[in-house]
């Protein structure tokens, strides 16, 4: 069935609907020979999306120009479907605008049809009319409806990549199994106090740059490409509002940092310009100055840069550039290479840990500054041990393809890190298993169960000492033949197996020797005798008869042996002829 041979003509009935019908379009053969199509009857053809097979064998189709069709296969006829709304139906005005249908799954009741406006429809389908009831709204264009195998729940997906559960036998509310997105994030962090966290988009507010949430109120600060930060408040998580705009320059905001307070917040721009914040609203997150903490003309200059006076700089000579640099409280710095897969400690002495991750890269403590969280282009993040660097954890969040980690967070508490991709789209929360705690309590009867037994064991031991002291010298065990050591008894264990393994082979070996000599005994003495050795015995009597064991002899013994009787048989008759010479002798 070819859908270019449906045209959609306009009907003369009552409901004034277009109908398509299928035209057996005359063929005209010209001279050459070659059938050709009138010009009057060639129309625009309609592009199917979607269809379904019906338990009659039938197809329903939708098209991109929101027809909804239904084929007869045995005839090839198509007809178009119109809606005709029930008796006691409201009037709605979505019923005039046809959807492009993308999906469909068909039912025992209907058919269910999803498409570009979001909305699963359910069909019910008489004849050429149909009535369309709205099951639910996605609110985001639907590209496939599955029914499970009982037909009790349907599987709606969409083009985002969100997947919806949906019960129509029960009419339940539909309920989201996945909630994907088609965007990169930019950033993610914890709001505190709680473990809830805020997203921001590559596409929000003039193209968000960096974004931290303050740790004293549930408000967020974003920077952007235009050089403004804003503040926005995040008590209602659902609707965050814009409650002031600050603008430091008009260079990037690269990085954004609050102290542990909450009271001032740290900002890294384009070029190496730093500012620094109050945070609290009710100062209207005034702009301190250049690294600054107090406004006024005795630590500023007329440009806004604090005086050398307020701020004790230090300047260090490095052997590899810094992608990143934590500090901790006791001047400690810790340093991610940009060049080389090092991370450096910089204290009284350099100490350099190598890494097995790609630069560049950044470090990030946790909240009590125990743990050190290093994340690079690879996607790997590595915890280690503030103090020592040894690495106590790893896990594989996101891809290299994907340019890696771009961003990571610790909960106020630390038990659980947010880490966030470049390119990936993805948002990965991790949370520590504390799995001893778990062990000690699942297996604390088996523990006390335990102790009974050891405490068992030592009071049947020191009886036996005691018992040990009473016999004889010489029945007298030392004492170190009650002694427990493990690793003493693995020892002794393993040299008695070595012990029996060494005697076990001799013996083999010898037996092996003596089976040798047997089978040569036998094939000799027993295998290789024509006339086998056997005696007859007296039961009463101490007599005994034997017959004389005879090898089988060869071809060549034979011969020998035929040769002599025959000389010997010449001999006699020679001598007898010469005892007696008138008789005649024969030999045969």
């Amino acid at each position: 069935y070819r859908m270019e041979d449906c045209i959609l003509e306009s009907s003369d009935s009552e409901e004034d609907v277009g109908v398509l019908v299928e035209k057996q379009l005359d063929m005209s053969t010209q001279g050459n020979g070659v059938a050709k199509r009138p010009k009057d009857d060639i129309q625009p053809s309609v592009h199917p999306t979607v269809h379904c097979w019906t338990a009659t064998s039938d197809l329903y189709m939708g098209c991109e120009e929101g027809h909804f069709l239904a084929i007869n296969v045995e005839t090839l006829k198509a007809s178009l479907l119109y809606y005709k709304p029930s008796p006691d139906a409201k009037e709605d005005k979505r019923r005039t605008q046809k959807p492009v249908l993308l999906a469909m799954a068909y039912h025992k009741d209907g058919l269910y049809a999803a498409g570009s406006d979001g909305i699963v429809h359910f069909y019910q389908i008489k004849g050429t009319h149909y009535q369309m009831d709205d099951c639910f709204d996605v609110s985001e264009p639907i590209t496939s409806l599955v029914f499970s195998p009982d037909y009790n729940t349907l599987l709606v997906e969409t083009d985002k990549g969100s997947v919806y559960v949906y019960k129509p036998s029960q009419n339940e509310e539909v309920i989201k199994l996945l909630d994907a997105c088609n965007d990169h994030f930019l950033s993610a962090d914890f709001l505190t106090p709680g473990n809830k966290y805020c997203v921001v988009r590559t596409s929000l507010l003039c193209y968000a740059t960096a974004m931290v949430c303050c740790p004293s109120s549930y408000s967020v600060a974003v920077g952007t490409k235009v050089g403004h930060v804003y503040f926005i408040d995040v008590t209602k998580v659902e609707t965050p509002r814009v409650v002031h705009r600050v603008l430091l320059s008009n260079l990037p905001v690269h990085h954004l940092q609050y102290d542990q307070s909450g009271q001032y917040l740290i900002t890294g721009a384009a070029e190496g310009h730093i500012f620094i914040l109050d945070a609290r609203p009710s100062k209207l997150f005034q702009v301190l100055g250049y690294l600054g903490n107090i406004y006024n003309d005795e630590c500023i200059d007329e440009r806004g840069l604090l005086k050398n006076s307020v701020i004790q700089k230090r300047q260090y000579e490095l052997d590899y550039p810094l992608s990143s640099a934590v500090r901790q409280k006791d001047d400690t710095v810790y340093g991610y290479c940009n060049h080389a897969p090092f991370i450096c400690k910089y204290h009284l002495a350099k100490k350099k840990i190598p890494s097995n991750q790609f630069a560049p890269g950044f470090l990030h403590f946790s909240p009590n500054s125990q743990l050190l969280a290093s994340v690079a282009k690879d996607g790997v993040l590595f915890i280690h041990d503030a103090v020592t660097l040894e690495t106590v954890a790893r896990e594989h969040c996101h891809s290299y393809q994907g340019q890696g980690i771009g961003s990571l967070a610790f909960s106020l508490d630390g038990q659980f890190i947010l880490v966030n991709g470049v390119d990936d789209g993805t948002l990965v929360c991790l949370k520590w298993k504390y799995a001893i705690k778990e062990e000690i309590k699942k297996f604390a009867d088996k523990r006390k169960e335990l102790k009974k037994g050891i405490k068992k064991l030592r009071k049947t031991i020191q009886e036996m000492m005691y018992e040990n002291e009473q016999v004889p010298d010489i029945e007298r065990l030392d004492q170190q033949e009650f002694n427990l050591d493990i690793e003493e008894q693995e020892r002794l264990q393993a040299e008695s197996e070595q012990e029996v393994a060494r005697v076990r082979k001799e013996i083999e070996m010898e037996n092996l020797a003596k089976c040798y000599l047997r089978d040569i005994i036998k094939k000799e003495c027993w295998n290789s005798m024509s006339i086998k050795g056997r005696a007859i015995k007296c039961f009463h009597a101490a007599y005994k008869v034997t017959n004389y064991p005879m090898k089988e002899r060869s071809k060549e013994e034979l011969e020998a042996l035929e040769r002599v009787l025959q000389l010997k048989k010449i001999e006699r008759l020679f001598l007898s002829s010469i005892s007696s010479p008138n008789k005649r002798h024969c030999l045969c």
